[in-house]
């Protein structure tokens, strides 16, 4: 079946366009000047691959699912991730490997100045298939002009029903530190002052931050009217004029804190990177101040609420594992649940050992906050308390950075275990060991633990590979994407 899509003037470099070809929906991009066409339907859980963002992994140009973040290569359909090789020191080092075709590719013909998509599902069947023939994964209509790709795309209960149930598992949340949704060349909704969904920023804490350090932003509702909900861990879409010279930008940061501490109605925690994509160097800068700025969507399902029934059916035991400011939604699941009487009195058992990756303490976001909860509640029973929180710290820090930076570090951070090194798989061991400890000779046993991941791309994937070899399901491995 040959498909019109649009003149090859009309289809501007680095936008994509959806076509359809009877129930089947197929993504076409444009991605520096070479076009690309794609079921859309994500081979995963049927997530909406048009709104994904591109990269180049292994020289491949690569859209990655905005639902579960699964990278998928637009010329090959190859399903990539990141897996674990050794070194010749036993060192754990990321490798970029294939799980073979999984989403099926279309042939894109360009023909006297037009664009066609010859869509041919003939051939052996690629999982993909399942999707792009129902229809509940293929609502969408054809697009009539060119789309930037804002990331997200509805999650229709009906084929991504596993979040919350003891049978989920997998990457369950796209959020990104301060990522880009889409660029607005115009100063619209949010940039000349209060609209219905506009918040506005009434305090930073603290007041200044170096560059490479972080600070708590929190916001207050602008319009009495609004009723939308908000939860620790969730993530807010703010619109801002962190672009090309004051353009609009769609920023995505974590909720660290709902009617915090700080006040307001959320408050998000943002590393200062000057040389970064604009959105943290627009919040630390002085036009920030008081603004007024679009909330553009809340989103996200990695938070305990979303994930009770599934601890609950593990005996609340949870592993956190986090690095860098990927803590953000680590912390804010554990502060909800520490600052809850009810939980941490007599409420279903939650026990969490979170194990951080840092340079040193001093630069570890929001340590001053988790230390005194490690204190209170660390030597807390597995067996006769309801709550229980153990933090560790693997430090990379040469030793002079760790000297440099002592006196900056507060005694309760000082007095939190701590080792050398990047995370391994023994680290790993025994925070299970502790948490739900197997028979010796159980090489293959599931463990009955959740983990909640979050960090950098290689991070993760390092530390999903040690939790899979310690005999933790990949369905109880939840992550959410940082840089």
């Amino acid at each position: 079946m040959e498909i019109h899509v649009c003149a090859v003037a009309d289809f501007a470099v680095g936008t994509r366009r959806l076509v359809k070809a009877g129930r089947r929906n197929v993504a076409v991009y444009n991605h520096r000047g070479n076009f690309y066409a794609i079921d859309n339907a994500c081979y995963h859980h049927g997530g909406p691959l048009l709104n994904g963002d591109i990269e180049t992994l292994g020289g491949h140009p690569c859209v990655r699912c905005p639902w579960h973040s699964y990278k998928i290569t637009l010329d090959t359909g190859e399903g990539l991730y990141y897996g674990v090789e050794l070194d010749a020191n036993q060192k754990p080092l990321p490798q970029l490997k294939s799980k073979g075709v999984k989403q099926r590719t279309h042939q894109v013909v360009v023909r006297r100045g037009d664009v066609y998509v010859i869509v041919d599902a003939s051939g052996g069947h690629v999982e993909s298939d399942t999707y792009a023939e129902m229809e509940i994964a293929n609502r969408e209509q054809a697009t009539p002009s060119n789309s930037s790709g804002v990331a997200g795309g509805s999650r229709d209960r009906g084929i991504h029903s596993s979040l919350g149930s003891s049978q989920g598992g997998g990457i369950v949340d796209p959020g990104r530190s301060g990522a880009v949704f889409g660029v607005r060349t115009t100063r619209d909704s949010g940039a000349s002052g209060a609209s219905v969904n506009s918040v506005k920023l009434v305090k930073v804490t603290p007041a200044s931050a170096a560059e490479g350090l972080v600070a708590t932003f929190t916001f207050d509702k602008t319009n009495p009217a609004e009723r939308r909900r908000v939860m620790p861990g969730q993530w807010v879409r703010l619109r801002i004029p962190a672009g090309p010279n004051g353009a609009m930008v769609d920023r995505q940061w974590t909720v660290s804190h709902v009617r915090g501490p700080h006040g307001g109605w959320f408050s998000i925690t943002v590393k200062h990177r000057p040389e970064g994509g604009g959105g943290s160097r627009y919040l630390f800068s002085a036009a920030a101040k008081n603004a007024v700025v679009e909330l553009v969507e809340i989103g996200g399902v990695f938070t305990l609420h979303h994930l009770t029934e599934t601890i609950n059916d593990r005996r609340g035991r949870v592993l956190m594992l986090s690095a860098g400011i990927g803590i953000t939604p680590i912390f804010a699941a554990i502060t909800k649940q520490a600052n809850d009487p009810f939980a941490t009195v007599s409420g279903p058992p939650m026990h969490i050992v979170h194990v951080h990756s840092e340079r040193t303490p001093a630069e570890m976001p929001l340590a001053a906050d988790l230390a005194p909860l490690h204190a209170q509640w660390s030597d807390n029973d597995l067996a006769k308390d309801p709550f229980s929180y153990r933090l560790r710290l693997k430090l990379t820090g040469s030793e002079e950075q760790m000297k440099a930076s002592e006196a900056a570090v507060p005694k309760l951070v000082r007095d939190v275990p701590a080792t050398p090194g990047r995370l391994t798989i023994f680290d790993v061991r025994e925070a299970l060991d502790f948490l739900a400890p197997v028979a010796s000779d159980a090489k293959d046993a599931n463990r009955r633990v959740v983990v909640m991941l979050c960090g950098p791309d290689a991070f993760m994937a390092a530390a999903a590979e040690f939790c899979y070899a310690c005999g933790v399901s990949r369905n109880a491995i939840y992550t959410e994407a940082f840089d």
